[in-house]
């Protein structure tokens, strides 16, 4: 019996979403069985971590975080922003 495989994608808002679900959900779809895109910016922050807590303990999911760095000037800046997450 095949295992069911569930991907979250956090995204920060509307834009987003649409692009992952233009271009990046299908190709997901052909690993995972499902895909669940969820816009966190307009998330309380309890809620978010909680959510983080659960998929951590024990790890049920696979998720991937991205961070925009539009904003940042140099390659040491941008990664700077990204250990910080």
């Amino acid at each position: 019996m095949p295992t069911y495989k569930l991907l979250f994608i956090w995204v920060e808002g509307d834009d987003d979403e649409r692009f992952f679900n233009k271009i990046l959900v299908p190709k997901f779809l052909e690993k995972y069985s499902g895909v669940k895109i969820i816009k966190y910016a307009a998330m309380r922050k309890k809620k978010v971590d909680n959510f983080i807590k659960s998929m951590y303990s024990p790890k049920k999911f696979d998720f991937n975080t991205l961070k925009q760095l539009m904003g940042y000037g140099r390659l040491t800046e941008k990664k700077e922003a990204i250990h910080k997450v």
